[in-house]
C-alpha cells in the first residue's frame, strides 16, 4: 500500500485552495504542492507496525434496558467532556445518557414548535458552552438544549447558503454545517453562530477531483467530522483522508493507492452511480493520531463492471470486508485491523473520538446501540 501525505509547512500557499483536487498532485485552484509531497511504501496493511486492539468498555441503549432507553435508527452521536452521550434518532428523539450508560433525559416531542423536532439532520455539543445543538426542520433551524435537558432557544437559518443536511460538530462555540455539493463528490461547509444563526465562514471542498456525477443530489462514499479544531473528510473515490482548518485551508492529505479499497463504481452508459462500501470520517484517538474504518467489497478490480453486475445479480453477490486504520500526523499508517464478520457487527461504525484513546461507534446488532471502545496499538 502506498500512502501519500500532503502537508503544508506554509499554509499561505493553500489559502486560495478551498476547492481541492489532488488527483494530479497539484491544487486545482493554483499552487504547486510538489514540495509538500512525500510518499511512503508501507506494504500490505498490517504487514508491519501495530495491530489495533479494541476493548469494549460500555454500551449505551443495551437491550436489557427497558422502555425508551432502547435506541432506534441512530442518526447522530455527540459526547460531552464528562463522558455523557447524546443520541439523535431519525424519528426525532434525543436520548441523553450519563457516562455509566444510564438515561438522564430525553426529548421526544415532534412537530414545528419550539423544542419540537422534525426532519433533524445532526447534533453536536458546543465546544465552549454546555449546550446541545440540533440541526432541525430540514436543515433550516438550530435548536439548543442545556446538558440537563432544558430547552434554551432556536434561530432560523434564513440565508440559503446556510441550509444544510448535516451538523458536523463545534469549533470555538460555533457549529459546523455541511451539505453535499450538487453533482460532485464533496461538501459545502458553513460555520455558524448557533445563537443568532450568523454566518462566520463558508467554503467548499471537492473530494472527487472535479468528477461530475449524473445526479445533482449524490454524495458518494464521503464522510466528514470536526476533528481537533479542524474538519476532516474521508473519501472512497480514491481512499483518502483530508484535514482542513476552519478557514478552509488544507493542511494534511493522506491517500492510499491500494486497489482493493476502490469504493465507487461509475456506470456512465446507464447514467448511474453505485457506491461500494463506505468510509468513516477520521476521529481523534490521541494527540496526532486518528482512526477511521472502511467497508469495501472483496475482489473488486473494475468498479464500473461490478456496478452493472450488482444491478443484475443483486447486492448479496458481493463479499464484504471491514477494516480499521489508524494514521498519525505524518500520514503514516500507525495501526491496522481486519475485522471478522462477527467483530464488524459488534464494533459498528466510528462516530466520535474523544482524543484520549476512546472511540464511540454506532452498531446495529443485536439492537441499535452506541458502544464505547478503548483503542490501543499493540506491536505485532
Amino acid at each position: 500500500m502506498c500512502w501519500t501525505t500532503d502537508r503544508s509547512a506554509a499554509a499561505l500557499a493553500l489559502i486560495a485552495c478551498t476547492v481541492a483536487a489532488f488527483s494530479n498532485g497539484a491544487c486545482s485552484a493554483g499552487g504547486d504542492t510538489s514540495a509538500l509531497r512525500a510518499t511512503r511504501e508501507l506494504g500490505e496493511p498490517g504487514a508491519q507496525g501495530h495491530t489495533v486492539d479494541l476493548e469494549l468498555e460500555a454500551v449505551y441503549g443495551a437491550s436489557e434496558v427497558a422502555g425508551p432507553a432502547i435506541l432506534d435508527k441512530i442518526l447522530d452521536v455527540a459526547v460531552g467532556p464528562d463522558g455523557a452521550v447524546y443520541v439523535l434518532e431519525m424519528d426525532g428523539r434525543v436520548v441523553a445518557f450519563d457516562s455509566d450508560t444510564v438515561v438522564r433525559w430525553q426529548v421526544a416531542e415532534t412537530g414545528q414548535g419550539p423544542g419540537a423536532l422534525d426532519d433533524a439532520g445532526g447534533a453536536a455539543l458546543r465546544s465552549d458552552v454546555p449546550e446541545l445543538v440540533v440541526l432541525n426542520q430540514s436543515g433550516t433551524r438550530l435548536d439548543r438544549w442545556n446538558v440537563d435537558g432544558a430547552y434554551v432557544d432556536a434561530c432560523r437559518l434564513s440565508d440559503a447558503r446556510l441550509v444544510a443536511t448535516e451538523l458536523l460538530g463545534s469549533i470555538d462555540g460555533d457549529v459546523v454545517l455541511g451539505r453535499p455539493l450538487n453533482g460532485r463528490i464533496g461538501y459545502r461547509i458553513a460555520i455558524v453562530d448557533p445563537e443568532h444563526c450568523d454566518l462566520v465562514s463558508s467554503w467548499s471542498v471537492d473530494l472527487g477531483g472535479g468528477l461530475r456525477l449524473p445526479s445533482d443530489r449524490i454524495n458518494l462514499g464521503v464522510a466528514a467530522a470536526v476533528t481537533g479544531g479542524g474538519i476532516s473528510f474521508g473519501s472512497l473515490t480514491d481512499l483518502e483522508v483530508r484535514f482542513y482548518t476552519p478557514q478552509g485551508e488544507l493542511f494534511r492529505h493522506v491517500r492510499s493507492s491500494d486497489s482493493r479499497l476502490v469504493g465507487v463504481g461509475l456506470d456512465w452508459e446507464n447514467q448511474s452511480v453505485t457506491t461500494f462500501g463506505a468510509v468513516s470520517a477520521p476521529v481523534p484517538i490521541s494527540a496526532g493520531r486518528w482512526l477511521f474504518a472502511v467497508r469495501h467489497p472483496l475482489g473488486v478490480t473494475d468498479p464500473s463492471e461490478t456496478a452493472r453486475e450488482w444491478r443484475v445479480r443483486g447486492r448479496r453477490t458481493l463479499e464484504w470486508a471491514r477494516e480499521v486504520f489508524v494514521i498519525d500526523q505524518e500520514g503514516t499508517l500507525a495501526g491496522h485491523l481486519s475485522l471478522s464478520p462477527e467483530q464488524a457487527a459488534t464494533f459498528g461504525w466510528p462516530r466520535y473520538g474523544d482524543g484520549s484513546g476512546r472511540v464511540y461507534t454506532e452498531r446495529l446488532e443485536p439492537v441499535p446501540q452506541v458502544a464505547r471502545y478503548k483503542v490501543r496499538l499493540v506491536p505485532r
